[in-house]
């Protein structure tokens, strides 16, 4: 027995109960921590649908009022695209 009047297993049992405790402390920390990772990520995700969303219409809301200057770009983009092919071919 100790100078305090407890045994070594009760101080053995008391630093299990505050290790365990400090681990369901982290444990809680670390699904708080992922749960905002994750409702961060699903916010940018939103975010990123509704943007390409807007860009998507804005693209063809632009072929739509100007067919042949689209049909050109594609063409002239289609041959730089192609020449680039070959030369690595």
């Amino acid at each position: 027995m100790s100078s305090m009047g407890r045994s070594d297993d009760e101080f053995d049992d008391d630093a299990m109960d505050s290790i365990g405790e400090r681990v369901e402390q982290f444990e809680d920390a670390g699904r708080r921590g992922l749960e905002i990772i994750q409702d961060s990520f699903a916010d940018l995700y939103d975010g990123l649908a509704d943007e390409s969303s807007r860009v998507l219409e804005t693209v063809e809301q632009n072929i739509e009022e100007h067919p042949w200057l689209s049909l050109l770009a594609g063409f002239g983009l289609g041959c730089l695209i192609g020449s680039a092919l070959m030369r690595r071919l």
